[in-house]
């Protein structure tokens, strides 16, 4: 029987293996590119990166945002 702190636990392994991959591709891209670029630029290097690392992402996502209305 798995435990609900079990699957607490696997969530945050995978959240933090997910981190650490993420965080890593912009890593490699820094380092061959060096700072000052701008986001589009990094963008076309960062997703072939992920790609590498067989992580699944979507470029420039849609993102609703609210407002409150005041």
């Amino acid at each position: 029987m798995i435990h609900h702190g079990d699957t607490e636990r696997r969530s945050k392994l995978l959240h933090e293996r997910l981190t650490e991959q993420v965080i890593g591709a912009a890593i490699e891209v820094h380092r061959e590119l060096g700072p000052g670029l701008m986001e589009s630029a990094c963008e076309e290097y960062l997703c072939p990166e992920l790609h590498l690392r067989d992580l699944k992402f979507e470029r420039q996502g849609f993102l609703r945002v609210s407002v409150p209305p005041w």
